[in-house]
């Protein structure tokens, strides 16, 4: 199954490299990457241009005018350019394991929503991986026991365990605050059917 990974992003070309760079390092290699842009300035169109001429999946820059925070318009707009029936939404300040796709698709079912968590780093950690532009999770894994307790990493179970496939993991009752835009799949036809992403 092919998936549409939507990344968004605002400014912040430093980040949107290392998320691109990270997305380049997944198992599961059937996606394409659709980043849906609220006005950046040139330098994350220079970002995604240099990514885009090497990178083996494609790649498409949905761009906005910068007007003020519209997160669901252009998400929106994104979501129309995207070919693959399953979507994933990414923030353009957060890093993939290389699982990561392969976890969403074991995880796709019809008629459903899919909510994951994510790995807060420090402030001294982001702009440290921010400067040297450069990605590599091995290294980020291997230190992280010391990263724990100087607060640079906000957890580390799941970089060295994974949570079983259960029944447990089918909540029954919708829940908001289960829902993290920043780690998010569901089928492209639902996200249509239902209007698109709305504005909070």
């Amino acid at each position: 199954m092919r998936i549409s990974v939507v990344v968004n992003t605002y400014n912040w070309p430093a980040a949107l490299r290392l998320v691109l760079l990270s997305l380049m390092g997944q198992t599961y290699r059937d996606f394409e990457i659709v980043i849906a842009d609220d006005g950046s300035r040139e330098e994350t169109r220079t970002v995604i241009n240099d990514f885009a001429a090497c990178a083996p999946m494609p790649v498409r820059h949905i761009w906005q005018e910068d007007d003020g925070f519209r997160r669901a318009k252009i998400l929106n707009a994104a979501i129309s350019a995207c070919q693959a029936p399953y979507l994933v939404f990414l923030d353009g300040d957060c890093l993939t394991q290389p699982d990561f796709l392969s976890r969403h698709r074991a995880l796709a079912k019809p008629n459903h929503l899919v909510t994951g968590s994510r790995i807060l780093l420090g402030q001294g950690l982001s702009a440290k991986l921010c400067a040297a532009g450069t990605w590599d999770y091995a290294a980020l894994r291997r230190r992280a026991m010391a990263y724990r307790p100087l607060g640079h990493i906000s957890k580390i179970a799941p970089l060295f365990a994974r949570l079983p496939d259960s029944s447990l993991r089918d909540y029954r009752r919708f829940v908001w605050r289960r829902i993290k835009g920043c780690n998010l799949a569901c089928w492209k036809d639902a996200v249509l059917a239902v209007g698109g992403i709305m504005k909070t």
